[in-house]
């Protein structure tokens, strides 16, 4: 198992600080040709945001009709910033890309909008990075758990997939493959 540890370790991790915001507004209030899950920003772009979340568009009935709420995903080189320039950072990146101004609340495509809430969390260690050789390590541990601790799978973002239906469909097939092996037991 010490082997696992080390190979677990070898598991490079990325941090984030996630700006959510909420507005309200009419409908949602920037362009439709920018509606949608949200967007990355390439690294070659020396942009000081990941990408941006738009969450009332993904999940359009966790919120009021009027509430429009998404998220800017700060890079790791401005983390050690009071929240306040996190946020400044957040609300400068929508005017740029979204138009979307929270200070005037007017946005590009004229609907008014009124801030409701900014919220700044600093996520450390939190989006794996799948340097060279992930593959043969997650290979490994797989083999090594199996052997060691058969009651154990692997499961998560940190082996099969960064994203949330990666973890949800990973999650579904550790399950099946465990009630598999425990009912031929």
């Amino acid at each position: 198992l010490a082997q696992c540890a080390d190979a677990l370790a070898g598991i490079e991790f990325s941090s984030v600080a996630a700006v959510g915001f909420a507005v309200r507004a009419e409908r949602c209030p920037w362009a439709t040709q920018h509606q949608g899950f949200g967007y990355l920003i390439p690294p070659s772009e020396n942009q000081d945001i990941l990408g941006t979340l738009m969450e009332s568009l993904t999940f359009p009935t966790a919120q009021p009709p009027d509430v429009t709420r998404c998220t800017v995903m700060i890079q790791r080189d401005h983390l050690d910033k009071p929240e306040e320039e996190l946020v400044a950072i957040a609300q400068r990146t929508l005017q740029r890309h979204l138009g979307l101004d929270l200070g005037t609340g007017r946005s590009a495509v004229g609907i008014a909008c009124s801030p409701l809430w900014s919220a700044v969390a600093v996520q450390r260690r939190c989006i794996p990075q799948y340097s060279l050789g992930h593959k043969k390590r997650v290979h490994f541990l797989t083999r090594a758990v199996a052997g060691a601790l058969p009651q154990v799978s692997l499961a998560g973002h940190s082996f099969f997939g960064v994203g949330v239906n990666d973890t949800v469909r990973v999650s579904r097939e550790a399950v099946q493959a465990l009630k598999q092996k425990w009912a031929a037991a």
